[in-house]
């Protein structure tokens, strides 16, 4: 992994910040005007969209598809300034990470701290940010709520990276959602439950809708949708204009047995420690607060949720492409796949922050 530390200084306080990115996209530098992917991908709260007959879903609406890139972009909302950053806040630090659907991350620059710290500087980012650090150190000073969160938080980090280590084929939800349970539930005292098997067929109709920006090296926008028993994988150009379209059979009788190779075993490695390193403890610290439950059993929701997608879309690659292995190539794209939920997962904690 590569991390950066520096310091970012707000009306309130100065927070140390650290930003951390596996070394194959360790910085981040915006294609205004070339890529608009995130207005795409992205619903602004408190904006409205409009439907657009291409792509057959609704749209921002204030992207303009001819520019690539946002018509109020000096006035865009607090949620897209951030992107495609994930922010969390744990004991005055600011942990932050990119999305890696984004294209602008598959770049050798290094990422621009100064940057990143006016961007956080800046009114209202720097009120979300106060507000995510009270929220944390609330949930800390309330031994039923909190329950050595951080102990647990570090014990699961370390057996799913021990996990992945080993191995060498998907699937293995299925495995990995027990394993965070009993990972968790032991660490406060209980016994786990056993988790029923992973539906396929209802993690594939649950990502209708979703997107695949095509190995987060280009702005082209791949959508899934499912119809009954047959799923359809669209790729569109820049103009939004249908270029390729994929029909397969909705899985359902299981996840296929995927063998990855030396680089996609290396990469899903990086990855899973990518996630271990992402503000999950903290999204799940504000979210304790606001449901009233302990923030290590929603640690393990939270957290676990981010690996449905990734064998989600380890799924539809393969059946797409009629694979029986995993290369370097296609893992890029199930994580590009997998990101766009996970982000999605991580910037709702602004969201619950302001309940």
């Amino acid at each position: 992994m590569v991390t950066k530390t520096f310091n970012v200084s707000t009306r309130f306080s100065t927070y140390k910040a650290k930003f951390v990115a596996p070394a194959w996209a360790r910085g981040y530098e915006c294609q205004m005007g070339l890529c608009g992917l995130c207005c795409l991908t992205q619903s602004p709260s408190g904006v409205s969209c409009a439907h657009n007959a291409n792509l057959g879903k609704a749209v921002c609406r204030f992207y303009d598809s001819e520019r690539k890139m946002c018509r109020q972009y000096s006035w865009r909302p607090t949620g897209c300034k951030k992107y495609p950053f994930a922010i969390g806040v744990e004991d005055a630090r600011i942990l932050i990470s990119a999305s890696l659907e984004c294209p602008g991350t598959n770049t050798k620059i290094d990422i621009d701290t100064d940057a990143v710290a006016n961007t956080l500087s800046e009114q209202p980012m720097d009120k979300m940010i106060t507000l995510m650090n009270d929220h944390y150190e609330k949930a800390v000073t309330s031994p039923d709520v909190w329950m050595d969160a951080d102990r647990v938080w570090s014990e699961l980090s370390r057996r799913v990276q021990d996990y992945y280590s080993q191995k060498t084929s998907l699937p293995c939800l299925q495995e990995v959602v027990q394993l965070t349970v009993d990972t968790v539930w032991g660490a406060v005292g209980e016994e786990s439950p056993r988790i029923p098997p992973c539906s396929l067929a209802i993690a594939t109709k649950n990502s209708q809708g979703l997107y695949i920006a095509a190995r987060f090296e280009t702005h082209l926008l791949g959508l899934v949708k499912v119809t009954g028993s047959k799923t359809k994988i669209s790729l569109f150009d820049e103009k939004l204009r249908e270029i390729r379209k994929t029909t397969i059979k909705t899985p359902t009788t299981g996840f296929p047995n995927l063998e990855m190779d030396r680089e996609a075993q290396g990469m899903i490695r990086d990855y899973v420690s990518f996630l271990c390193n992402r503000p999950f403890l903290s999204l799940a610290s504000i979210r304790a607060l606001a449901e009233n439950a302990p923030v290590p059993i929603l640690l393990q929701r939270v957290f676990a949720g981010a690996f449905a997608p990734l064998e989600v879309g380890a799924t539809l690659v393969a059946c797409r492409d009629k694979l029986e292995s995993l290369d370097r190539e296609a893992m890029r794209e199930i994580i590009s796949f997998s990101e766009g939920n996970t982000h999605s997962i991580l910037a709702g904690s602004s969201k619950v922050h302001r309940q």
